[in-house]
């Protein structure tokens, strides 16, 4: 079995869904799951050693997944690798981020 970071189901210490966010019908609309889901994720941080705002840094030290791809293999490297399907769906390629709603 392979070690895990987190147990499963994984357990926020700090946050609890609360009773009024229950409705009539005994569940939580979408915007309280994405809250509940946030809220949970900044404790999962955390406890690997991660910071609220690892991915921003990231992103501002190297770049976002298109200018990556562009640097090291696309049309501003020696490769110059077209996109092609490995672009985003509405440029013609295959890549697609669902919305978060």
């Amino acid at each position: 079995m392979p070690n895990s970071l987190f147990p499963a189901p994984f357990v926020c210490d700090r946050f609890s869904v609360l009773a009024e966010w229950i409705d009539l019908n005994g569940h939580m609309n979408v915007a309280r799951y994405l809250q509940a889901f946030d809220q949970a994720f900044d404790e999962a941080y955390e406890q690997v050693g991660l910071t609220k705002d690892w991915a921003a840094r990231i992103i501002g030290l190297v770049g976002n997944y298109g200018e990556i791809f562009t640097r090291n293999v696309g049309s501003g490297s020696k490769l110059g690798i077209p996109r092609a399907e490995n672009n985003l769906w509405n440029r013609g390629g295959i890549q697609y981020a669902p919305p978060i709603r």
